[in-house]
């Protein structure tokens, strides 16, 4: 029995929705993007290319995609009051310890480095290191604010005891449109504008057989808001030469919700998508340390080919954090400290569509 009181297995309660597909579909797109770069990262790319424009275009689907699925997956199992606790210690150790961990590993690299000659942007003073605990620091911001979400929405969620959540996504929405700039710490202003995509995966899980029955009235009107985005995205694109990024506007939430309507009823579910899923959080922690070692080396060794750096780059954000997983799965204490998992001596599932307790974690990644 799951903490939110639903005694169906998780596979049963997901076996119809792409929710694995949707949340490797977003990891690839998040390494193409670090491969392109943007302002002195990765390749650094800048307008007009078209590269830059297809980076851009997609960043109101990215982070907020990976929202959706955490949302989603949050209420598969959600928390009652009395097992609050047993929530947020688990979610510490399946998200916030890798992600210390992989953040300090970067830390140390970019140390290294900047003692080579090299600087990185991702390199913080020695006695500074503490800001990694309070601030955003690089890609791992995105930890800090879906652990927000899951300590915020989580209470809210369960002292309403599941049942206002259309009312809960509502709040979200207001929030994020009101243009309110929050604090600094542990990334509230990006938990903000990412809570109405989580919610909104809430809403889609409880309100299923709603969605079901009425698949082709939002099916047609999720088309409708896409095509009048892309449209006004057009239009923005032709006036100011570049794709605007604001994620805290009503265009980014239609669109996005447009997206994933479309994508839970159309995306094709497939076998692969469940061994890749258990892998795009060590993916998400680490690509960026294949994506900039391959870089390196071609820029070393005088290639300069886009096609090459691009296809190397990819390959290699997806390979090295592969490696890294299997490699800390064959141990339990490197298993549990640097990929959250409680014991690597589990037998392997044979290859299903449906995610599993173990595949779908509680973080899109």
């Amino acid at each position: 029995m799951d903490s939110g009181g639903n005694d169906r297995p998780i596979a049963d309660r997901t076996s119809h929705r792409p929710i694995e597909e949707i949340r490797v579909l977003a990891t690839l797109l998040l390494v193409i993007y670090h491969v392109i770069g943007g302002e002195g990262t990765g390749l650094a790319l800048s307008y007009p290319h078209p590269l830059r424009t297809f980076a851009d275009m997609l960043a109101d689907f990215r982070m907020p995609a990976f929202a959706f699925v955490a949302g989603f997956v949050y209420a598969l199992r959600p928390p009652r009051l009395a097992g609050l606790g047993a929530f947020y210690a688990g979610k510490l150790r399946r998200i916030a310890v890798p992600g210390l961990i992989a953040a300090l590993g970067f830390e140390t690299i970019a140390l290294f480095l900047d003692a080579m000659g090299m600087t990185f942007g991702w390199m913080i003073p020695p006695d500074q290191i503490w800001r990694l605990l309070i601030f955003p620091y690089i890609h791992f911001w995105f930890l800090q604010a879906i652990l927000t979400l899951f300590a915020v929405v989580g209470l809210m969620d369960a002292a309403t005891r599941h049942r206002q959540h259309l009312w809960l996504l509502a709040t979200a929405t207001l929030l994020a449109l009101s243009g309110l700039k929050l604090p600094p710490y542990f990334s509230l202003d990006q938990a903000a504008s990412l809570a109405p995509f989580f919610i909104l995966g809430i809403c889609v899980h409880r309100g299923g057989a709603w969605v079901d029955a009425h698949r082709r009235p939002l099916t047609l009107t999720a088309l409708m808001v896409m095509l009048i985005c892309l449209c006004w995205k057009s239009w923005s694109y032709t006036q100011t030469g570049m794709i605007d990024l604001d994620r805290r506007d009503i265009e980014t939430l239609a669109m996005v919700a447009a997206l994933c309507t479309l994508l839970i009823f159309y995306l094709p579910t497939h076998p692969w998508a469940k061994p890749i899923g258990r892998i795009t959080f060590t993916i998400y922690l680490y690509h960026v340390l294949g994506t900039a070692a391959v870089r390196i080396a071609l820029t070393k060794v005088g290639i300069d080919m886009l096609p090459m750096h691009l296809l190397s780059g990819v390959i290699a954000g997806l390979m090295l954090p592969a490696a890294i997983h299997l490699v800390a799965a064959r141990h339990p204490l490197s298993s549990r400290l640097l990929l959250g998992i409680k014991s690597a001596r589990k037998p392997v599932a044979p290859l299903s569509a449906s995610p599993s307790r173990d595949t779908v974690s509680t973080l899109a990644p």
